[in-house]
């Protein structure tokens, strides 16, 4: 096969035909390479037209323990061609597999479990999967065998009692008075029993056993498990790892059947045989995907007894602690603890074959299974033949992996005590090691929260070592907080201390806090390494504790690059456009961030308590969405979504969207969760404008005109309309020719209301200078009105977020400018977040009637939707009921 070494086209091919998500994801993290070659500890890729050698510490998520193509085991395949060894010959005695077979029980065998046999299959899922097919059948063949035990008692009772009364000898059933009578009470008896049964298989909390149905089925993962969330599934029994715990799921749930006996005494004895619902115990030794968790070696041996006294079958799923990546062939067997099923993958098959093994005690191993359950694949010679070489290699290498490991671990320890903030632990066994990082929870970069939340940060950091310091590193599924290393043999010292020497960087960079040194590698080539690691560390967000009368949340993005900027200080490097590329690329990890919590109250002591959630992205990113394509507005909608869910998940229900959230949400009508007492705000905020431009025209008289700019906006088209009532003459303004059709539906509608004003609609800004009163309530990114676009003397009511209008406008002494998106708080409270430029004692009217509909008690809202004339006016005079005062 001719691999093409530069060949870009291939990364947008597999995300065309191969795996479109990933594919992305792997794109937007910068961990998209293509990987041409690989030798022992090497992987090698083409940067730039030069070949670049890469320190692989993945290993094959466990598969690669003998590194990238071993020579010994390409032997073997070179072996197997010449020799013409047949394969795929099924329905015959199998060499290769079972000379294997014959080594792998040698080397299981112990003293409670004589020797092991193994079903061969293709890998570690297929693995779990046939172990829970043989431990339901052997429960299965449990039930049979009483099931034929009552039958021959019931042929017998019914032959020595064919012609006499059928005394019974229990206290617990009365006599019968034939012998049918008392055969259809057993037999209804256990039937009913028998069709209540439900096998239950028991396994750890946050494990993670593959992703064939019945391995999801074990999987502790919902994000996983949601992918058979219609489908028929293995009932589970999740457990800690505590004995007490666990016993009650042992004695849980069993049926018990009738067992007609016939005693000395010629009577008929009925007993009881109780069957548990429990078909087996499955588990991790080290949790792999949950974050390379080795389980307590004492409570193990105390699981492996409490589970042989109760007949429940141990199975250790070995697929990535087996096979000599802890040193041995089974972790749990080198501890002494002798299980009746393991499971064996990855590395038996020496990084170059797919298979994998259910290794069963012979005591308890069915041999119907050896019919029942099949495999084109399995047993197939040159993976066997593979795996017996990987066998023979693994025990070479036994000793080395054992001490090895443990300079690994000595040295990875000693870093994390170098870095406490940000190593949280160093763990493992053998060549399977986690480096667990703590969270960014509630940290004052917004950015690094929705990193951490969303599971991001770990690959980040993975991407920045393979980028600039050439090691490939990766996370755990279940726990992305914990940074994965499957060594391989080839590993040793040097690599130790080149990862520690990188990791070290890492950390200082997240120390620091600086966005930019961690993510430059993925910018354009143009703005990377612009400078040194710098200090850029914001704390904790605040967080105001307290007892309150009610919780509100308040969703808010960015309104501005410049408001951006303070919140992510390391990114004033770069121009702004290059900041949205990145900003745009967070943002698509779907995660919102913690702004912070403030307590507000009332003008007669009412609190309530704004929970602020932050979105990473500003006004103009998703103006320039809005403008190009609608359809690139559905990742901003849906990030709003699990900022909803957030916010529900946090016991709060009472939810305002704040800026352009009401717009990208179609004023609330896109949200997902109908359990989410939405609110706009739009209702307050027309209040505020309507009671300024009312107070004026009344102090000035009906002959004001008045100009609105926004036409068939949501609050333009109610606010104008309650306007009209004071004023005669009305402009109705659009943003360009491209809105002629909103402006005439505007104008329609007011005509409709009130035929004798005059009203005129247009687009040129030019109208406005013929207005007495000027409302804004434009969707515009940023501002675009100054001074000399007014008339003197004017009043100008600037409702939009960011303001439409030039600080030559707010500073004009001819003109009288007010902040229509503000409003004054009872109690002159200062809010202090992030990224939200309020100053004391002020809010946006949004959030404002977020924070009134907690004090008020609301259920409903009065800003979701299209706005009514009566709700304007209603969430107006709860605003004066509560002390908030418009300006």
């Amino acid at each position: 096969m001719n691999v093409t070494k530069n060949n870009l086209d291939l990364k947008d091919d597999y995300i065309s035909y191969v795996r479109p998500e990933l594919g992305e994801k792997l794109k937007l993290l910068g961990l998209d390479l293509i990987f041409h070659k690989g030798e022992g500890k090497y992987l090698y890729t083409m940067v730039d037209g030069n070949e670049v050698k890469v320190l692989d510490l993945i290993g094959g998520y466990g598969a690669s323990l003998f590194g990238q193509n071993h020579e010994s085991l390409w032997e073997c395949i070179t072996e197997y061609q010449q020799s013409k060894i047949p394969d795929f010959v099924q329905m015959s005695v199998r060499q290769p597999a079972t000379l294997l077979a014959k080594q792998l029980s040698d080397l299981l065998s112990n003293p409670v479990h004589d020797q092991y046999i193994s079903t061969f299959i293709n890998s570690g899922a297929e693995a779990v999967e046939f172990a829970v097919k043989h431990a339901a059948y052997s429960k299965k063949v449990e039930m049979d065998h009483i099931q034929k035990e009552i039958s021959s008692a019931l042929s017998e009772i019914k032959h020595f009692f064919r012609h006499k009364k059928i005394m019974v000898s229990s206290e617990e059933f009365t006599d019968f008075e034939d012998y049918s009578s008392f055969s259809k009470y057993i037999k209804d008896f256990n039937l009913a029993a028998v069709s209540g049964f439900k096998p239950v298989m028991l396994s750890h909390k946050k494990s993670y056993h593959g992703k064939t149905i019945a391995a999801l089925s074990l999987t502790d993962n919902p994000y996983y498990q949601s992918a058979i969330s219609l489908l028929p599934k293995l009932q589970v029994a999740e457990c800690d790892e505590i004995i007490d715990d666990i016993l009650p799921f042992i004695h849980g749930e069993r049926i018990e059947l009738l067992v007609p006996k016939i005693n000395a005494k010629k009577q008929i004895k009925i007993e009881k045989a109780t069957i548990s619902n429990i078909i087996g115990f499955i588990l991790e030794p080290i949790k792999g995907e949950g974050g390379i968790r080795p389980l307590d070696i004492s409570y193990l041996r105390q699981l492996s007894e409490t589970l042989r006294y109760h007949g429940i079958p141990l199975i250790a799923d070995e697929v990535q602690t087996g096979f000599f990546r802890c040193g041995h062939l089974s972790y749990l067997h080198s501890k002494g603890i002798f299980v009746d099923y393991v499971l064996l993958s990855k590395a038996m098959g020496g990084g170059l074959s797919k298979t994998g093994s259910c290794c069963i005690s012979s005591r308890l191993f069915l041999p119907a299974m050896s019919m029942i359950h099949s495999s084109t694949f399995g047993e197939d010679e040159l993976s066997c033949m593979i795996s017996l070489k990987a066998l023979e290699l693994g025990k070479m290498y036994s000793d080395h992996i054992i001490h090895t490991s443990q300079t690994w671990l000595d040295t990875l320890q000693s870093l994390q005590k170098e870095f406490p903030q940000i190593i949280k632990e160093v763990r493992g066994e053998g060549f399977m090691i986690g480096i667990e990082l703590f969270d960014f929870e509630n940290d004052g970069s917004y950015a690094f929260q929705i990193l951490s939340k969303s599971g991001y940060l770990g690959y980040m950091v993975s991407s920045y070592l393979l980028h600039r310091h050439q090691i490939r590193i990766t996370v755990t599924l279940s726990d992305p907080h914990t940074l994965r290393l499957h060594l391989n043999i080839f590993n040793d010292e040097e690599d130790v201390t080149n990862l520690v020497e990188g990791l070290k960087t890492v950390c200082t960079i997240l120390s620091n806090r600086d966005l930019y040194c961690l993510t430059n590698h993925i910018l354009p080539k143009e703005f990377q390494n612009l400078r040194e690691t710098s200090f850029f560390d914001l704390g904790k967000v605040p967080l105001e504790t307290g007892e309150v009368d009610a919780e509100v949340a308040f969703i808010v993005h960015y309104i501005s690059m410049e408001t951006a900027l303070t919140c992510e200080p390391s990114l004033s490097i770069l121009p702004h456009e290059v900041i949205s590329g990145l900003m745009t690329a967070i943002s698509g990890f779907h995660q919102p961030a913690m702004l912070g919590k403030k307590i507000i109250t009332n003008n007669t002591g009412t609190k309530t308590r704004v929970t602020f959630v932050g979105l990473p992205y500003t006004t103009e990113m998703i103006r320039n969405t809005l403008e190009t394509t609608r359809n690139g507005i559905m990742s901003y909608r849906e990030a709003i979504n699990h900022a909803i869910d957030y916010c529900l998940t946090s016991g709060i229900s009472t939810i305002g969207l704040g800026q352009f959230n009401s717009i990208i949400m179609r004023n609330g009508k896109d949200v997902v969760r109908d359990e989410a007492l939405i609110t706009t705000g739009n209702s307050l905020t027309i209040f505020a404008a309507y009671n300024v431009a009312k107070n004026y025209i009344l102090k000035f008289g009906e002959g004001v005109s008045v100009a609105v700019l926004g036409a068939g906006g949501n609050i333009a088209l109610t606010l104008s309309e309650m306007i009209l009532a004071y004023s005669k003459k009305m402009y109705i303004i659009g943003s360009s020719e491209n809105s002629k059709t909103k402006i005439e539906q505007h104008v329609s509608f007011l005509k409709t209301k009130n035929p004798d004003s005059e009203i005129i609609g247009g687009w040129d800004l030019s109208l406005i200078k013929q207005a007495d009163i000027v409302l804004i309530a434009t969707s515009a990114s940023k501002a675009f009105l100054g001074a000399s676009d007014f008339k003197k003397g004017s009043l100008v009511v600037d409702l939009s977020i960011p303001c439409n209008c030039f600080d030559s406008v707010k500073n004009d002494p001819d003109i009288t400018f007010v902040n229509g998106g503000m409003i004054k708080l009872p109690q002159q409270e200062t809010f202090n977040i992030g990224g939200i430029p309020l100053s004391k004692g002020m809010s946006y009217e949004c959030l404002a009637e977020t924070i009134l509909m907690g004090m008020e008690g609301l259920t409903t809202s009065f800003s979701f939707g299209n706005i009514e004339t009566e709700d304007v006016l209603q969430i107006g005079s709860i605003a004066e009921k509560h002390g908030f005062t418009t300006l």
